[in-house]
């Protein structure tokens, strides 16, 4: 058995408590009766199940990320699913398994996130993508940067950082710092300036370049 077989076996394992852990059911190499016909021949590594819940879990060696993009069309137009890639280096089969986790309940409020935008529900979208957002900017810095502040970073500082290592575009660092001025303005029960479709969902876009992307 190679080392990527053997490792993707210990991912899968580990995956599987977190998610059982949270109550989800955890199904490896999911037969076709579980997924929808709109996934073609592709059959992803695992899926979870909590109520009606769906998130399809792809392992990926390197920097490949083939297929995730034109997946994740698809899957934008089906209710209740989502996307998790986890990627992993060429590791021998004695090496530690990274630490996979991000903070329990993340896929659950992504999941959430998708369905407030696909009903419109535009204020309380920005409000929670917001939050997903600064998880996976923070979580991508440390992992690959060091980030370690002494105290919670501002939105701007976090941007910053983020655009400095080129973890988010230029144009993708002015979009940010204009909707975090939205969601800020909210939460202080300010609406003069509201977020907008359009804004709900280039957030929901750019969240799933960069969780492509982060070694979740």
């Amino acid at each position: 058995m190679n080392h990527i077989s053997v490792n993707e076996r210990r991912i899968l394992d580990l995956l599987r408590e977190q998610y059982e852990s949270d109550g989800y059911t955890f199904i490896t190499h999911p037969p076709v009766s579980t997924l929808p016909s709109e996934f073609g021949s592709f059959r992803p590594d695992a899926i979870a199940i909590k109520e009606d819940e769906r998130t399809v879990i792809e392992i990926k060696g390197g920097s490949s990320t083939a297929g995730v993009q034109q997946l994740q069309k698809v899957m934008s137009s089906l209710p209740n699913w989502s996307m998790r890639v986890v990627k992993f280096g060429d590791i021998s089969a004695d090496a530690e398994v990274l630490d996979l986790s991000l903070p329990p309940g993340f896929f659950t409020a992504l999941n959430e996130f998708n369905f407030l935008v696909q009903t419109g529900r535009i204020n309380s979208a920005l409000l929670l993508g917001w939050g997903l957002l600064e998880t996976v900017l923070t979580r991508t810095l440390h992992d690959n940067y060091q980030f370690e502040p002494s105290r919670a970073p501002s939105p701007l500082e976090l941007i910053s950082n983020a655009e400095l290592h080129g973890v988010l575009a230029a144009d993708d660092a002015r979009f940010t710092r204009k909707i975090s001025q939205k969601r800020a303005a909210i939460a202080h029960g300010k609406f003069r300036t509201l977020p907008s479709f359009e804004d709900v969902v280039r957030l929901q876009t750019l969240l799933e370049l960069l969780l492509v992307d982060v070694v979740t």
